[in-house]
């Protein structure tokens, strides 16, 4: 059995390195700058410092004229802004070149306090029309920025603390991992692991561990062979050693010596290239994991194309309409009604069938396939259907998929949703982790050191940027702690590294009690969040099933002949110190709450919601667990 490709073929494998070219500060000297202030950056710089200084440039009119430096034509002209805003609705950029082109952008701002930084790519900006700022003496590279109010009526501000303008340099670099070098045996892609141990203040850690130096989330394979066939034959053989590479047998309850044997079996075959790899991917279909999986690009389905008439989920055992998105069937179908029949064919068949198609475990896939019944491409033929009432009868109806439906807007939170609830806690929505959501927490600090306590709402969070997660659950522990543990098996050696969390210098919560209400779609960083509260904060987990039990970082393989591979196969992660995986195993509520129609469902009553807050009306939440 093959166990290493340096034997019979040679890869090279590299990622593009971003960097910074031609990089110039926008902001005056630094004694113009006031202090007492905290700008967050949301880099991958671990030595980056919260900067504490910024600039107010509108502080005696309403128009700030700034200098850029010349372009050297690297591929991407960008301009950074890091700010503080108070009653502004809006920040208007308008560069014009020296060769007479002027750009122009506008960023809103939704919320006052310190703003996502964010950046613009001059260069893939529409053309337009000079404005009035542009004077005839003006002949080097200049940007104009006004301010837009929320309320003319009302004092503002804006404070900078980082503007920058850069070019963009993209480097091709050997891709270095533990993974990559036993893969190629060439030592510029080995490395065993990097312990980084120096942070700047920006990242709550002691410690972090990589076993892979690269932050790219796709790496390219070139087969250094020059013939067709035989780079096709090293990239089935690459695809095996993939296969080879999960980590998640155990985990998943799969066989793996027999799913080589029958990938091996497969290539050896007479079958055409193009047939195996098919094959292959059916294979790793069959995973049902989320994080391992080909590419498939489908144009057809294009998620603005799909129309989807009804909402469904299973309650009760029956799948139920709980939601209607066609008012034209407002007047003939009844939420709460059971879907019997699709056509001819019963429901739990259509379902069944579905089913395979989506990642998890069986309840999970089900689940899914339920969402997605009813989705069907504009213009599809007419579907009849067959429900039954309460009482037992049953009627049909057509649904029609002549345009897309949007989905009410009951059914779909705000992300990051905060207001305050009973007994002085907090509620915070947190649909998904994204890049600054730490900074849109950190704005809350005012409202949340003075509260009884705080309920994330985690369902259907899907997960995200892990380092968001963990900065702001560092706010909520009192000491440093093991978070997390990496691991990577090559043939003859386990190797393993540690990130260790520190507790946050900037916002100390670890006074409040915490709920987490989660249900079978919260996943990933979402599931490391809810675990590391749980296990060292002692936050209670109210929701309607086990978490969806996945857990993994998943990059993105380029292998010849078009073929993309999505992976979690540089390192395996186990959390907090007594190694617990949350893949194929979840968080399982310490309150479960049963739901029994489709009132109780968010949108509705919202029955899990409504039980934490059964729950903080008493002092002492564990003692209440028994009797709710």
């Amino acid at each position: 059995m093959m166990t290493s490709l340096t034997a019979e073929c040679q890869w090279k494998v590299w990622h593009y390195k971003s960097g910074e070219k031609n990089t110039v500060s926008l902001l005056p000297s630094k004694n113009q700058l006031k202090q007492g202030y905290t700008f967050f950056a949301i880099t991958d710089d671990y030595d980056k410092n919260v900067i504490t200084g910024g600039y107010e440039p509108f502080l005696k009119n309403k128009l700030w004229k700034i200098k850029l430096n010349e372009p050297k034509g690297y591929l991407a002209r960008r301009l950074y802004f890091n700010l503080y805003s108070e009653n502004i609705s809006a920040l208007k950029l308008q560069v014009c070149e020296s060769n007479g082109k002027c750009y122009e952008r506008r960023f809103e701002f939704a919320k006052d306090g310190y703003q996502i930084p964010f950046e613009w790519a001059i260069d893939k900006a529409a053309e337009v029309t000079a404005g009035t700022h542009k004077q005839s003496g003006d002949n080097s590279p200049l940007c104009y920025v006004t301010i837009e109010l929320k309320d003319i009526a009302k004092t503002y501000k804006l404070i900078v603390g980082e503007a920058k303008s850069y070019e963009e340099n993209l480097i091709k670099s050997p891709s270095k991992g533990l993974f990559f070098g036993e893969l190629t045996g060439k030592k510029e892609n080995q490395i065993e692991k990097t312990v980084i141990r120096n942070f700047g203040d920006s990242y709550p850690l002691n410690q972090k561990t990589e076993l892979s130096t690269n932050t790219s989330a796709i790496f390219n394979f070139e087969y250094e062979g020059a013939d067709s066939e035989g780079r096709q034959k090293a990239t089935l053989n690459l695809i095996r050693y993939f296969f080879q590479k999960y980590p998640f047998y155990k985990e998943h309850a799969l066989d793996k010596q027999a799913i080589l044997s029958s990938i091996d079996t497969l290539i050896s075959g007479s079958l055409v290239f193009t047939d195996k790899v098919e094959l292959l991917k059916g294979i790793a279909d069959h995973l049902y994991d989320g994080h391992f999986y080909f590419q498939r690009p489908d144009k057809s389905r294009i998620r603005s194309k799909i129309s989807s008439p009804l909402i469904l989920k299973r309650i009760n055992n029956q799948v139920q309409v709980v939601g209607i998105k066609d008012g034209r069937l407002e007047s003939k179908i009844s939420l709460g009604d059971q879907l019997r029949l699709i056509e001819d064919k019963s429901c739990e068949k259509w379902v069944d069938s579905l089913s395979t198609n989506y990642f998890g475990n069986s309840a999970q896939r089900q689940e899914l396939a339920i969402s997605h019944l009813f989705e069907n491409q504009i213009d599809s033929s007419l579907q009849h259907i067959t429900l039954e009432k309460s009482d037992g009868s049953r009627y049909q109806v057509s649904l029609n998929y002549d345009k897309v439906f949007p989905i009410p807007r009951k059914f779909v939170p705000e992300h990051f949703g905060f207001r305050r609830v009973k007994n002085n806690w907090t509620y915070l929505k947190i649909n998904k982790w994204d890049r600054g959501d730490w900074i849109k927490f950190y704005n809350l600090k005012d409202s949340l050191k003075n509260a009884g306590g705080i309920i994330f709402d985690l369902r259907g969070n899907p997960g995200g940027y892990e380092i968001e997660t963990i900065k702001i659950a560092s706010c909520f522990i009192g000491s440093p702690m093991e978070y997390s543990t990496q691991t990577y098996s090559t043939s003859d050696k386990l190797y393993t590294g540690k990130t260790i969390v520190k507790p946050n210098s900037f916002l100390d919560l670890s006074g409040l009690k915490i709920i987490i209400l989660v249900d079978n779609k919260t996943a990933c960083a979402s599931e490391s969040f809810a675990l590391i509260l749980k296990e060292k904060k002692g936050a209670t987990i109210v929701g309607t099933a086990t978490t969806s039990s996945s857990f993994s970082t998943v990059h993105a393989y380029q292998l010849p002949e078009g073929i993309i591979l999505n992976a979690n196969i540089l390192s395996k992660i186990y959390l907090l110190n007594n190694q617990k995986t949350i893949e194929y195993q979840g968080i399982t509520p310490d309150l479960t709450v049963k739901i029994n129609d489709y009132s109780d469902l968010y949108g509705y009553h919202d029955k899990v919601l409504h039980t934490a807050f059964e729950m903080i009306e008493h002092e002492n939440l564990q003692t209440t667990l028994q009797g709710l």
